[in-house]
């Protein structure tokens, strides 16, 4: 039996894998009108970010991380998202107080059960705190943070639903 591949360019196992910690404050400049994590998972991973085509402006700072990454999304002290990184276009003035844009495939896009820190740390032990500090990720324990995703849904199920 062939193995899952989550999305259709993503390896079975990234060759890298990024926190990115304050995406919301900097992204989501209405942040405050979301209740919890399961609205942000609804609104901007499952419906903004597919319409947008993969893309995510951020203000400041990208990545420096090559194609391929495997990016996961914290929202409020949890991991609540991931997507696979297809490009960082940097811009060289910045455009609509933008830095630049991140470029996810849409078809890669996850959404799970939000997980803590203990959750995480017993995926990746030496895992720091959940802070406002990018981290890179073990990505040979990629399999096991597979294993503790729970009710995952995709982009493309969720427009799809969303279009019937």
């Amino acid at each position: 039996m062939p193995r899952y591949r989550p999305g259709p360019f993503l390896p079975i196992t990234p060759e890298r894998i990024n926190r990115l910690p304050k995406w919301a404050r900097e992204y989501l400049h209405h942040v405050d009108t979301f209740v919890g994590a399961q609205e942000v998972q609804e609104i901007f991973f499952l419906r903004h970010l597919p319409k947008c085509k993969g893309r995510f402006r951020y203000p400041s700072t990208g990545l420096s991380s090559p194609s391929g990454t495997l990016v996961l999304f914290q929202y409020k002290a949890r991991i609540v998202a991931s997507a696979k990184l297809i490009r960082d276009e940097r811009f060289k003035r910045p455009v609509r107080g933008s830095a630049g844009a991140f470029w996810f495939d849409v078809g890669s896009i996850r959404t799970f059960d939000p997980l803590d820190i203990e959750a995480m740390r017993k995926v990746f032990p030496g895992m720091r705190r959940f802070g406002h500090i990018k981290q890179v990720l073990n990505p040979a324990k990629y399999a096991d943070f597979k294993r503790k995703l729970k009710n995952v849904r995709t982009a493309t199920n969720a427009v799809n639903v969303g279009e019937e």
